[in-house]
């Protein structure tokens, strides 16, 4: 098996509980449908990826099509889902912290 990231968001302070539970949210309905993938937080390294596992091999080109499609699915959730969900989840002053 063969698992890619792309890393989205790395959180300087562990995220809280109500951030992970609007992620989730947002994943059930957008489900990073354009890259075929997963969200996935790594508390370790507190770091939050999209992820797409292989079970099989694939040809190259299909495998770099998908890795780039993974690389701008991340960025889109980095630059515009993130920042929606913040304008959720916090009020205005807790954003500026």
């Amino acid at each position: 098996m063969l698992k890619c990231l792309a890393l989205i968001y790395r959180f300087r302070l562990e995220p809280k509980a109500r951030v992970m539970d609007a992620l989730k949210r947002e994943e059930l309905t957008k489900a990073a449908h354009a890259a075929d993938a997963e969200l996935e937080y790594q508390p370790d390294n507190r770091a939050l990826y999209l992820t797409r596992e292989y079970q099989e091999p694939v040809a190259s080109e299909q495998f770099n099509e998908e890795m780039k499609r993974l690389a701008e699915t991340s960025l889109v959730w980095a630059n515009e889902v993130l920042d929606g969900l913040a304008s959720q989840v916090f009020h205005p002053e807790e954003i500026s912290r």
